[in-house]
């Protein structure tokens, strides 16, 4: 046990949930061990339910979650830009030594349930397989993050130096373990199959959705000699992109799940009990349970805009992409707006942004009216001119809406659009789109109001990404539909190996924003304190004085912490680190 708190290494892999009574001499009465506590089903319940406190949707109290706070990609840019998550070797990362924690919790769980007296075949399996859903989760984690990683399948021994002190295990060999666990789980999982709260076979089948998509997407457009990475696998793609259709098909095909009418309804609502999307989301209750989202999207804390690059790719209502040209938009009531443009768009645009421009300088306040509250309310400003409409709803009292901690709207975790999207992907990679075309793209279009038709098919300048024009707009169309959603981008971005996309010098409209020349009556004043930014046209700056976001393959992984190589020398570093 000494061993264990000394090296920081072995803990992140033999952290024991409980005090380990191999260890002592003497079994403790007052405390559970892994051997008492795995003792009943009521017990094994309660370890399961701390797996749905995993997710953290739109973040808990005052903390971030994963919706609109992620802003490294395209869609997003605040003042100053955002770095990169790791620019030189950091000493420690939470994001190496966290999920070895949750897999040794995942290990716990599949290794005791068969021992609880009383569990049928089937009550067994359906814990072992949550157990393995979230090891698989976890390990697919640390593969994005890092690559090469621990393959962990038991519960570790401090005294397995093999494998504490050993080499990384390929990142392939990783995946493949990885899908081995997610079809035992999609097998087995058979508890609470219409809840939508709780852990269940459909949540499974999501969660290999979105990790065996990423995988064949990753395998197929890795390249080896620009970023140190394993050559491209098309074989390899094409099992993973088949098991992403399997997952995707058992929940189409369920017939358990549907679109919701409203796409804001998805991100709105204050219970999302009963709406038919929903895979699984997570529940808010104020004061038990708040978020800030809607406060740090419309208070007085400036938003992380939409860029003008991401502005640019929602369609208009021709079917085409629009830059601006010289229709920056139009002074309604003597204020700056950007109504004329947006309502010539993709409807879902007007879901994402406010029609009034807000920026340094010109704040708005979004609640109507002439009350104590509207009058005391703050005005909101956004780094690019853009406002984060997307989470605010007037069903909650404007206290809440302008204070930490105080929304309960409830969040998405898995939902049906981001499987239809998936499902898309992947059978357009295999040359199957158009057998799915009318249950996919068309639903999710037709949803958003179908003033475009279902053209997938037209060449655009914007396709630099070295695929058909129908891979691109399938890309496109993921984008819009999950602005701000879970670092969606982000991650697409590196699985699609497009992250050179996020270099500011290459890729100019990712650092800029709304045109604001016409709406500042002296534009000697944009100088980053009175008004922000400008550039030679206009648009808003984001740079913010400072320099260009460059790009380097390196950044596709992340470092291996200093402190893990100084315990461990085999563990190795990544390319370019």
């Amino acid at each position: 046990m000494k061993k264990i708190v000394k090296y920081a290494a072995v803990a992140a892999l033999a952290m024991v949930s409980f005090v380990s009574c191999d260890l002592l001499d003497n079994k403790p009465y007052d405390t559970y061990t892994k051997d008492n506590y795995f003792s009943s089903k009521s017990n094994l319940d309660l370890f399961v339910n701390y797996f749905y406190s995993e997710f953290t949707g739109y973040g808990n109290g005052g903390g971030y979650g994963v919706f609109y706070f992620n802003t490294l990609n395209d869609d997003q840019v605040k003042t100053g830009m955002t770095p990169w998550i790791f620019e030189q070797v950091p000493a420690s990362a939470s994001a190496w030594n966290s999920p070895y924690n949750q897999i040794r919790r995942c290990n716990l769980l599949i290794e005791y349930a068969p021992t609880v007296p009383g569990l049928s075949e089937a009550d067994i399996n359906n814990y072992v397989g949550i157990g393995r859903l979230f090891r698989a989760w976890h390990h697919y984690n640390l593969v994005r993050n890092f690559g090469d990683c621990y393959l962990i399948d038991h519960v570790v021994d401090p005294g397995e130096t093999n494998i504490v002190y050993g080499k990384r295990t390929d990142r392939d060999v990783v995946m493949d373990f990885v899908l081995e666990d997610l079809k035992f789980a999609c097998a087995n999982i058979s508890q609470m199959p219409n809840s939508r709260v709780e852990i269940n076979k459909y949540v499974a089948a999501a969660m290999m959705a979105e990790i065996t998509l990423y995988e064949a997407s990753f395998c197929k457009y890795r390249v080896a000699e620009l970023e140190g990475q394993k050559a491209a696998d098309p074989a390899r793609a094409e099992k993973f992109y088949r098991e992403c259709c399997t997952a995707c098909e058992e929940i189409i095909n369920s017939g358990k799940f549907s679109l919701t009418p409203k796409y804001a309804d998805v991100y709105k609502s204050l219970n999302l009990a009963g709406n038919p999307e929903m895979i699984l989301y997570k529940h808010y209750a104020y004061p038990s349970l708040g978020h800030s989202v809607i406060d740090y999207t419309c208070g007085s804390t400036q938003v992380s805009g939409m860029s003008k690059s991401c502005f640019n790719s929602y369609l208009s209502k021709d079917g085409e992409l629009m830059t601006y040209g010289d229709d920056h938009g139009e002074l309604i009531d003597g204020k700056p707006s950007m109504a004329k443009q947006i309502a010539a768009r993709d409807p879902r645009l007007a879901v994402h942004v406010d029609n009034l421009l807000q920026y340094k300088g010109n704040g708005v306040i979004r609640y109507e009216g002439n009350d104590a509250a509207a009058k005391n309310a703050a005005a909101s400003t956004s780094s690019t001119g853009y406002g984060v409409a997307k989470f605010d709803t007037d069903q909650l009292d404007r206290d809440h809406r302008q204070e930490i901690g105080k929304g309960d709207t409830d969040a998405p975790i898995f939902w049906y659009a981001v499987i239809l999207l998936n499902y898309a992907e992947a059978k357009a990679e295999l040359g199957e789109f158009a057998e799915v075309q009318a249950k996919t793209l068309d639903a999710l279009r037709a949803r958003a109001g179908n003033v475009w038709g279902f053209d997938y098919s037209f060449h655009d300048p914007m396709n630099d990404a070295g695929v058909s024009d129908l891979i691109w707009e399938i890309r496109r169309e993921r984008r819009v539909e999950l602005m701000y959603d879970n670092n969606d981008r982000y991650w697409c971005l590196i699985r699609w190996h497009q992250l050179h996309k996020l270099d500011t010098q290459d890729y100019p409209d990712q650092a800029k924003g709304a045109w604001i020349a016409g709406f500042v009556d002296d534009l000697s004043k944009c100088d980053g304190a009175t008004y922000p930014f400008v550039d030679a046209d206009g648009y808003i700056d984001c740079h913010n004085g400072g320099a260009d976001r460059k790009y380097d393959p390196k950044y596709y992984l992340l470092p291996i912490p200093s402190g893990q190589i100084l315990l461990n020398p085999e563990i190795g570093q990544n390319p370019g680190w």
